[in-house]
């Protein structure tokens, strides 16, 4: 918990949510939950009337204070059905590679609101158990990647244009503005898709890693016009990831081990797939011979053979014979 709840204003909301649940919280519940000091939840507890939150206080059987809201002043409780606490459950394990980011730190939150609110708490029991995401190859957020992004989602949300500094543009020396289109979420990692105004990108839609960007400043007041015509799927439209490029015809044919591998999952929404003669089958899609498709069809070793285009041929080959060099060294 302590990770995703990183801003003293959100750690003072689930303060507030933690008091409300039916039941109350003790001080030393309040401290563990949100990985607070002892003077630090005492003050939360203290500014919550001025809130709207008003505290009552009581000591069943003798044991540690309770801090809680009188019934009749709690908020509502939530019907929710099984199927839909999976469902935010399954958002909440999906975002947790995003831990420590405001992303991950808002979803906490609301599921938090949720659990507090449940009329069944059998519900909530164990999910974190029961529900998990093995989050392989997850990006690594370092504190600049956490700073970086929340400015840029308070930039996103507002409609505000946001200053830039990174790694593949000048070095990192270059600031420059992009107007902020979307957070692209990409193999566990995010991407800022916006309009770049550095000169030499002539006002293009760019895509930029996150892990990439030494700096990123809310430019607060500078506000854009969101582009009506704009759509993220238009603009990743031949890119079999995010890396655009002209749509060409891929063909590749794969040994019949891995049919059942190759065929469960949707790999790009062009793809066909046909059974070939004497064992194996072809896959087929539509989209740019981009790096990302060589490294797909490396990892498939040699159960997948490159047909078309030539180039993207050559390309897998070339890979192929420079890591036989090496195991040969």
């Amino acid at each position: 918990m302590r990770d995703e709840i990183s801003t003293p204003k959100s750690r003072f909301f689930l303060a507030q949510t933690l008091v409300s649940r039916a039941g109350g919280i003790t001080l030393r519940g309040l401290m563990e939950r949100i990985g607070i000091s002892r003077a630090t939840a005492m003050r939360y507890l203290q500014q919550l009337p001025a809130a709207g939150t008003p505290i009552r206080t009581h000591r069943p059987n003798g044991g540690p204070l309770i801090y809680s809201v009188a019934a009749t002043l709690r908020n509502a409780t939530i019907p929710m059905t099984e199927l839909e606490m999976v469902g935010i459950t399954v958002a909440r394990e999906l975002g947790s590679y995003l831990r420590g980011t405001p992303m991950a730190q808002g979803l906490e939150q609301v599921f938090e609101k949720v659990e507090a609110a449940l009329k069944r708490k059998d519900l909530g029991a164990h999910l974190r158990r029961k529900i998990f995401d093995v989050n392989e190859g997850a990006m690594i957020f370092r504190p600049r990647d956490r700073e970086n992004l929340s400015a840029f989602v308070d930039a996103l949300l507002r409609g505000h244009q946001v200053r830039v500094c990174h790694e593949r543009v000048g070095g990192g020396r270059t600031p420059f503005l992009v107007d902020p289109y979307s957070l692209l979420l990409h193999r566990k990692g995010p991407y800022l898709m916006g309009k770049s105004h550095h000169p030499p990108h002539k006002g293009a839609v760019r895509r930029f890693a996150f892990d990439g960007i030494r700096s990123l400043t809310w430019e607060k007041g500078k506000a854009f016009r969101y582009p009506a015509s704009y759509s993220p799927a238009r603009e990743l439209r031949g890119a079999f990831g995010i890396v655009r490029g002209s749509p060409t015809l891929i063909r590749i044919r794969f040994d019949a081990s891995v049919e059942r591998s190759v065929k469960r999952r949707r790999w790009h929404r062009s793809q066909k797939i046909g059974k070939v003669e004497g064992g194996g089958f072809d896959f087929e899609m539509r989209c740019a011979p981009s790096f990302e498709v060589k490294t797909w069809v490396l990892s498939w070793g040699s159960m997948a053979t490159v047909l078309e285009p030539a180039s993207l041929r050559n390309e897998v080959l070339a890979e192929l014979d420079a890591a036989r060099a090496r195991y040969m060294r």
